[in-house]
């Protein structure tokens, strides 16, 4: 049996660009070296979701809600 492995950088690329409308040049692979500080990550993650209108941070928040349940992610819901 053949599986494909998800291209977890394109797929978000597709998802946030192309279905969000919100302009994400790459991916920032915060856990790969630990490059960024929890205050940046948060200011990165805050100015991605202030581009989306509250409908659309509403639809992204049901899509994962059950990891922010699951593993307490913050969600940052404002």
């Amino acid at each position: 049996m053949w599986f494909q492995i998800e291209n977890l950088e394109r797929d978000l690329q597709i998802i946030f660009n192309d279905i969000l409308d919100v302009k994400m040049e790459k991916v920032n692979k915060a856990n790969s070296g630990g490059n960024f500080k929890n205050d940046e990550k948060k200011n990165k993650t805050l100015a991605f979701l202030d581009q989306l209108l509250k409908e659309k941070r509403d639809m992204l928040y049901k899509v994962y809600q059950h990891d922010f349940n699951m593993f307490e992610y913050d969600p940052y819901i404002q």
